[in-house]
């Protein structure tokens, strides 16, 4: 007789079948804060770990009437304007071992696979646009999670930040500070964003990253202050750090004048299936037909064959591609054996 466990596999896609992680490749070491590796330098745009950008507003409500206001919690920004934008990501390079590497290089149009849980630290850039008119002083707040990463909250947690340079990689100098603005109409602005922590996600087929871009519509420093902002209060010595000046120099000039939209990564996440056969009565061979195909990596044959051993015998479906609907059939045979179950397994490990 025929055993259809078609719907215990559309159960476990829905449970556990993990999918996608862009641009790159498989992964594996412990999640943990990414290194940006930070030199508060005019010239590098990484600025370190510290607060997310809800968090930064809230610290620097009040000092300077022109930076974000009225926010007495993190998620009280909106984000309703989105100007700026990140329109494509680059991957140039992937460590299963550390944020410091070895780097496998990726090429380009490559894809990363990872599984749920898996950690990759990825060399990543990003491509800003502007679709307004001139944008001052723009951030970067990259959630950093200790424990799921990029897959955290932009808005209120732990967050890399980042800011473009001046005359840079396609930013502008508008307002004579040292953080980088975006002419309206000026094309694409590259951002380094060093080596992010991925934990790679369940429950979807790509890795995506949690991320808010801030910026200023005016130009007007004497009111707003200049970037970075180590003196907000103007009391004539720096009050705080250059890397936090940084950041609340590129807050957003209204809670509306932000962006909170994650962005892709090339990297496919990928589930697994484990069909078991449990026998009564003894011992033996057992044949499966499968419409996995391709589905999988590697390739299950059509039909494959499970062999009992105590009374037990299972076929591991590895690297399952995510969103795909899956039908593995047992096919028919008479002896007592039979008097058993069949069922699937799923996870992530």
């Amino acid at each position: 007789m025929k055993r259809n466990v078609l719907g215990v596999l559309a159960a476990l896609s829905i449970l556990g079948l993990y999918a996608a992680c862009s641009d790159n490749t498989t992964i594996a070491p412990r999640p943990g804060l990414a290194s940006a590796t930070p030199s508060f330098d005019f010239s590098v745009p990484a600025n370190g770990n510290g607060a997310c950008m809800g968090n930064d507003g809230v610290t620097a409500d009040g000092l300077v009437s022109n930076w974000i206001s009225g926010n007495p919690a993190p998620a009280d920004v909106n984000c309703t304007s989105n100007d700026i934008s990140i329109a494509t990501t680059t991957v140039v390079g992937f460590s299963f071992v550390s944020a410091q590497g070895p780097f496998t290089p990726l090429p380009a149009g490559q894809r990363i696979t990872c599984t749920p849980g898996q950690t990759i630290f990825a060399q990543t850039s990003a491509q800003l646009q502007n679709s307004a008119q001139d944008r001052y002083n723009i951030g970067v707040w990259i959630a950093n999670d200790p424990t799921t990463g990029v897959q955290g909250s932009a808005v209120d947690g732990a967050c890399l930040h980042f800011n473009l340079i001046p005359g840079a990689n396609g930013s502008t100098q508008k307002d004579g500070d040292f953080c980088g603005d975006m002419s309206q109409g000026s094309g694409l602005a590259s951002i380094d964003l060093g080596a992010l922590t991925i934990v790679c996600p369940a429950g979807q087929a790509t890795v995506t990253v949690n991320n808010c871009i801030g910026w200023e519509n005016s130009d007007q420093t004497t009111a707003r202050g200049s970037c970075p902002n180590t003196d907000p209060a103007k009391t004539g010595t720096a009050q705080i750090t250059t890397a936090q000046g940084f950041r609340d120099g590129t807050l957003p000039e209204t809670k509306a004048k932000c962006n909170c939209t994650p962005f892709l990564l090339p990297i496919d996440v990928r589930g697994k299936i484990t069909i078991v056969k449990n026998t009564v009565g003894g011992n033996g061979s057992f044949q499966f037909t499968s419409d996995v195909g391709s589905n999988s990596n590697p390739v299950v044959s059509s039909p494959f064959t499970i062999t009992t051993v105590s009374n037990t015998g299972s076929q591991l479906i590895d690297q399952v591609v995510s969103g795909t609907e899956l039908q593995v059939l047992e096919m028919e045979f008479e002896t007592s054996k039979d008097r058993g179950e069949v069922y699937a397994e799923g996870g992530g490990d």
